[in-house]
């Protein structure tokens, strides 16, 4: 006979184990905590925001409005870069900065901010918006950086630059980043989404 339960009988008995339920409880505390120091943290930006003339309940509805918002860009600049922020916070305010509105004005600034940050998960957000603000004047430096296996796989977002090549110039910079195993998802993504 053997001693095995069902998914469903054992989460019947999980959900009835008293330590369960209070580890449960403990969690959910914990991450509401969490959520509302960012909340607290965040307020600083969205009141500079509305300075401006940005209204915005949180950072994160300028990533999701679709109107322009040219005003906000030296405020979230100013946030990344002057201001200390909760990690969470950092991140909303460069996934904030992902659009064209933002370009040149921030993509220096987020180049310093990839090349200075230890932490590959906010290098890989700061990588996509590099991608984003990108211009032809950023190449080389973009490139530069792509090439660096320092990096690690927050590099991957950059592969996206060959957008801004030549077809010729974009294959050769795909095919020699699907050698690189750290990037290599990342270029396959783009080389569908190029058609190469």
């Amino acid at each position: 006979m053997s001693d095995e339960i069902s998914a469903a009988d054992f989460l019947k008995q999980l959900s009835a184990d008293p330590e369960y339920k209070e580890m449960l409880k403990r969690k959910e505390a914990s991450r509401m905590a969490i959520v509302q120091e960012n909340l607290n943290d965040a307020k600083s930006v969205i009141c500079d925001l509305a300075k401006v003339g940005v209204r915005v309940q949180h950072i994160s509805d300028l990533t999701d409005s679709h109107s322009s918002y040219l005003a906000a860009v030296p405020v979230l600049i100013k946030h990344l870069v002057d201001v200390p922020h909760r990690p969470d916070v950092r991140e909303a305010v460069v996934r904030a900065l992902c659009t064209p509105v933002a370009a040149g004005s921030a993509t220096e600034t987020l180049l310093g901010i990839f090349r200075s940050s230890e932490s590959e998960k906010f290098k890989w957000v700061v990588a996509n918006a590099i991608v984003a603000t990108a211009s032809e004047h950023f190449l080389p430096t973009i490139l530069d950086l792509l090439n660096d296996n320092r990096h690690g796989k927050a590099r991957g977002p950059l592969v996206g630059v060959a957008k801004y090549l030549d077809k010729q110039h974009a294959k050769a910079l795909i095919y020699r980043s699907l050698k690189d195993d750290d990037i290599k998802a990342d270029a396959q993504d783009v080389a569908r989404e190029l058609q190469i």
